[in-house]
């Protein structure tokens, strides 16, 4: 079994060194297909509620070097188009500037995934672009949550379903997140926490300077310790 490991870097404006470190350790060289799972919560970029369209760029353009196609991808907000996020926030330039592409995971292809067992959640529509990678990238913010609490790589995961109607997911979120983990296992997680959101997030909450990167090759464990800096049990 692979050792789970987050890093936490001081982080200024210049984060190449950072990514670059944590591609070089995620073991994506040679994966010819990866998608990145920003956030983008809001049709407008807010620093601490959207993934930085720069950080996105610089990403991509590392990733584009040993894959074939990265994709980037985002559902529909239960209020907003996808692509009218992806338009004003600046994270469709950047994608493509980069050399990668973006889709908009609420008109993709999808796949029923069955569960079996006792649980009330008897399957989920998956989109087949995610599934179909041969990694997944996640890229978290460190917020808090107006119904979950917290809200990081897991809960950004929750985007991928791709009906704007999942908000009537909410009964059965804690296992809709173990089964989101459980099929994409995202290979390689970066939450950026220059700034970071407390209060009534996700994204009417109140902005915290926290100046952090963290990075991880597992998504529950990067959670657990952005948790434990946020001191949230």
């Amino acid at each position: 079994m692979q050792q789970k490991t987050v890093k936490i870097y001081r982080a200024k404006e210049d984060i190449t060194a950072i990514l670059k470190e944590a591609v070089a350790a995620s073991g994506l060289r040679g994966k010819k297909k990866i998608f990145i799972k920003p956030n983008l919560s809001h049709p407008e970029y807010l620093p601490g509620v959207v993934t930085s369209p720069e950080l996105t760029y610089e990403l991509v353009s590392m990733l584009r070097d040993g894959a074939n196609e990265v994709v980037v991808g985002e559902s529909n907000g239960f209020n907003y188009p996808c692509y009218s996020a992806f338009e004003k926030t600046g994270m469709e330039t950047a994608v493509k500037k980069a050399g990668g592409t973006v889709i908009n995971l609420s008109e993709d292809k999808v796949v029923e995934v069955k569960f079996q067992g006792n649980s009330p959640l008897k399957r989920l529509f998956l989109p087949k672009t995610v599934l179909d990678a041969d990694a997944v990238v996640d890229l978290p913010l460190m917020k808090t949550h107006e119904f979950t609490a917290y809200s990081g790589a897991i809960k950004n995961l929750f985007g991928c379903v791709p009906s704007n109607r999942r908000i009537y997911l909410h009964p059965y979120l804690p296992e809709v997140f173990y089964r989101l983990y459980t099929i994409f296992k995202p290979q390689l997680t970066i939450m950026d926490a220059r700034v970071a959101m407390e209060g009534n997030g996700p994204t009417k909450g109140k902005p915290v300077k926290m100046g952090l990167m963290l990075t991880g090759n597992d998504a529950l464990a990067t959670d657990i310790v952005a948790a434990k800096i946020m001191q949230l049990n």
